[in-house]
């Protein structure tokens, strides 16, 4: 659903996530530091289940049991669950070309939603600020097209305009914007924030951080 009406831009469609040079790949490094706690908790269950599937694979019946118990509790994430604005979701095992820098990663689920995932609002504003910067530098025709030539020639005369409902007076005010609301840009499907409420030490390290907010994109 497309927002009715945008602060930053007219919504269009962009053909994805990875349009331009932002989304170069890397390989993400563990930083876990921020909602420790989260991940803790998580990577706790995590080690008891994983003991008790050793276990019940080698004939231990208790193990088998208890294992079987645990396994229908409804708070006992998979081991890429992901749990956002309540609803469960199990991702695919996410790889080195899901990772953007900054820190970052654009997740697909089992049942085809695919979201950016990022550790809090903060490094998604900057992600987001930063592909339009790219954008505009190395991109500037699509840039111009985006934004709109009348835009352009009233930012170089330092005149209050956008593409958006709220206007400003020079390209970097602009993107600066973006920092306060990076949903308008990363959250493609309905221009929404959404909050990461549980997630699996397994899916943590594989992303290389911790999210605690997602933004849908398809």
């Amino acid at each position: 659903m497309p927002l009715m009406r945008p602060r930053i831009r007219a919504r269009q469609e962009t053909g994805g996530f990875l349009r331009n040079s932002v989304g170069k790949f890397v390989t993400l490094e563990t930083k876990l530091e921020p909602h420790r706690d989260l991940y803790e908790g998580a990577k706790k269950m995590d080690n008891e289940l994983r003991q008790l599937e050793r276990m019940a694979a080698i004939g231990d019946e208790m193990a088998a049991a208890k294992l079987a118990r645990m396994r229908e509790r409804s708070d006992i994430l998979p081991p890429f669950g992901i749990v956002v604005n309540g609803e469960d979701f199990t991702c695919e095992k996410p790889t080195d070309s899901c990772g953007l820098e900054h820190g970052v990663a654009q997740v697909r689920t089992e049942c085809g939603q695919e979201y950016i995932l990022a550790p809090d609002s903060e490094v998604a504003g900057k992600v987001a600020r930063e592909r339009w910067r790219e954008m505009a530098e190395n991109e500037p025709t699509e840039f111009r097209l985006m934004v709109g030539d009348d835009v352009l020639v009233a930012w170089a005369l330092g005149l209050p305009a956008g593409p958006g409902s709220t206007k400003v007076s020079s390209l970097d005010e602009w993107l600066d914007l973006y920092l306060d609301a990076p949903e308008e840009d990363l959250a493609s499907y309905d221009g929404e924030e959404c909050a990461v409420e549980r997630v699996s030490a397994t899916l943590c390290e594989a992303l290389g951080f911790i999210p605690t907010v997602a933004y849908r994109t398809n």
